[in-house]
């Protein structure tokens, strides 16, 4: 096996990363994060010349390419994609799609604060925000087994953690759709015990588990040494819904 090339372009801030099969750490993989002043649109095929030159690692020396694949921006998964893709179809490589959550669960179980902190047993809960008062989101209960990614009403993600354990300390919450749920909880229809419930859960913020291309290496790695990379032609978007104005048309 020889390197892999890592994108990550799914929410606001986007990164790049290059690693051996036989790197021994996230911190030994080289990486880049996109500028945040301009679009991904704009700097990721320049990010990822920068990489391979300061790396010296050409592309030449890429046996696969691996990025998310979705949940997420819809532009920024474009643009990740059509780059992979070009850059794949262009040197004969294969490529591998990574689910967005799954990033930001193997974020969290590499993250040391978060270790502190949760109790053992603790339910995570992986979220992006999905606008129109819905997140994504991917959990790990109590004894490890992870959910399918979905797409869910906030309340109906709050209750529904409610009902699992109603022990609020037993949950965390991490990812870019903290934020998000936390104005939600503060601003609109969530009130008495959900609100008081919510109030007790650990949170751990945006910027420490935006996903990032290191751990799409990670996960990329692993699943390249199970033979399970595709051909770039086949790698498509996993959206999870429609945008908002096919939601529209589809219920004219």
């Amino acid at each position: 096996m020889s390197h892999i090339l890592a994108i990550e372009t799914s929410g606001k801030f986007g990164s790049v990363a290059i690693a051996s099969p036989k790197a021994d750490s996230l911190d030994s993989m080289a990486s880049i994060e996109l500028p945040r002043t301009i679009g991904s649109a704009q700097s990721l095929a320049q990010c990822i010349h920068q990489l391979t030159r300061e790396s010296r690692i050409p592309l030449s020396d890429v046996g696969c390419i691996a990025l998310v694949n979705g949940p997420g921006s819809f532009t920024g998964l474009r643009v990740g994609i059509a780059t992979a893709k070009s850059i794949a179809y262009a040197i004969g490589i294969p490529v591998i799609g990574v689910d967005t959550l799954d990033v930001i669960q193997l974020q969290a179980a590499c993250n040391a604060n978060l270790r502190e902190k949760v109790p053992a047993g603790c339910c995570i809960h992986a979220t992006l925000d999905a606008y129109r008062g819905q997140i994504f989101v991917k959990s790990k209960d109590s004894v490890g087994r992870y959910s399918e990614s979905k797409v869910v009403d906030l309340v109906e993600f709050l209750e529904g953690c409610r009902s699992v354990d109603p022990e609020p300390t037993a949950h965390a919450m991490v990812g870019p759709g903290v934020e998000r749920i936390r104005r939600f909880v503060d601003r609109e229809l969530v009130e008495g015990d959900l609100k008081q419930w919510v109030a007790e859960v650990s949170w751990f913020g945006e910027q420490e588990f935006e996903p990032h291309a290191r751990f799409v290496a990670k996960l990329g790695l692993q699943q390249w040494a199970k033979g399970l990379q595709i051909d770039p032609i086949a790698l498509l978007p996993n959206y999870f819904r429609g945008s908002a104005a096919e939601e529209k048309a589809k219920a004219v």
